[in-house]
């Protein structure tokens, strides 16, 4: 993280783990961590190992709901 702050600005697209959760799991994508029998738990973990990195960016932009990738970037732009 501190190298990637030292060469720009991080950003951090903060969204409730329930729905980022339901997002990878329905797109049906092969994702080497999650192949497990609970990988609803193993996203859960994950998350939480690294949402103090996560944290620790430039920029955080709260996603409180589902939200239209336009309507993302609008956000992301907004706190620039």
């Amino acid at each position: 993280m501190k190298l990637m702050q030292k060469n720009g600005t991080t950003l951090y697209l903060n969204v409730k783990c329930d729905i980022l959760i339901e997002r990878i799991l329905k797109k049906n994508q092969q994702r080497p961590l999650l192949n497990v029998k609970n990988p609803e738990q193993r996203a859960l973990e994950i998350f939480q190992n690294r949402k103090e990195k996560y944290e620790s960016a430039d920029i955080t932009v709260t996603i409180e709901q589902e939200k239209s990738v336009a309507e993302t970037v609008s956000m992301v732009i907004e706190s620039l």
